[in-house]
């Protein structure tokens, strides 16, 4: 939950002087009430100005044309289920933790973890968003949840905390189609461009949450990030096998416990049990 705080002033007056008082209440706002507040700015956004610019994306197997608009940072929340950074927030969670991206904090400690995914890449990133501004169009739920430039509006952030990012905006709030969503987002950030930069372990986890969702199949997930269905079926046992080598040794659930994958590429992660 987010304090919101509201101050009243009350004034009364004397022959000689005038007296006030400031009162700070604060109300507590569900993450329902975020959510909403979220969708009516990002609304107004649509309504009241003109697209910037517009993008072709993949949407309930259409491509379509979706309308980008200058939407400020703060009415929008980083996704904490980003692929290049589940073995983080996964790890993290594993130790009866909960981000929460809502709040300050889990804001934060998501930055963080982007950061650390490839901090390489950010800073020569950085450096380009500084001399040439945003090139690529983010992808936003109707509700401002990030679905695709999650780093990118890290960086801007970075950049300027006050600022804005150039996002295509979709149709729905972030729960109301859960299966397209997570369609465009594996196609995003695990698809043929995406894929040359991806932390193995992350595709694994990636790869594996998709699976967990009944309406996904093997072949689904294959198409989704231009793979065969044999090598999806490879990389999910290797991930089973993952799991047993943390399980093994007390780590369960901690991803960033394992071995750096140049390291295990060509051994069982099971073999020392």
């Amino acid at each position: 939950m987010v304090l919101i705080e509201y101050c009243y002033s009350i004034s009364w007056y004397t022959s000689t002087d005038t007296y006030t008082i400031t009162l700070i209440t604060q109300k507590r706002l569900m993450p329902e009430t975020h959510e909403i507040i979220r969708a009516d700015r990002i609304q107004n956004i649509v309504s009241a100005h003109d697209p910037i610019d517009r993008e072709r994306i993949m949407w309930q197997d259409e491509s379509q044309l979706m309308e980008v608009y200058k939407i400020p940072l703060r009415d929008l929340i980083f996704n904490k289920y980003n692929g290049r950074i589940g073995s983080r927030v996964k790890t993290f969670e594993s130790g009866n933790h909960t981000i929460n991206p809502e709040t300050e904090e889990g804001r934060t400690l998501i930055k963080s973890f982007l950061w650390k995914s490839a901090e390489g890449r950010n800073r020569k990133t950085e450096k380009d968003l500084r001399a040439k501004g945003q090139q690529r169009n983010a992808i936003v739920t109707l509700d401002g949840v990030i679905i695709d430039g999650n780093r990118r509006s890290m960086l801007l952030e970075k950049i300027d905390p006050n600022g804005y990012v150039n996002a295509a905006v979709l149709p729905v709030r972030n729960a109301e189609d859960p299966f397209e969503i997570q369609k465009l987002e594996a196609t995003y950030q695990m698809g043929v461009d995406a894929k040359v930069d991806y932390n193995p372990i992350e595709k694994y986890i990636k790869i594996d949450d998709l699976l967990q969702n009944t309406q996904f199949e093997e072949t689904d997930v294959a198409d989704l990030i231009g793979e065969s269905p044999q090598k999806i079926a490879l990389m999910r046992r290797a991930f089973r096998e993952m799991e047993a080598y943390l399980d093994c040794h007390d780590y369960e659930g901690m991803y960033t416990a394992l071995p750096e994958p140049s390291h295990v590429k060509h051994r069982s992660f099971t073999e020392n049990k």
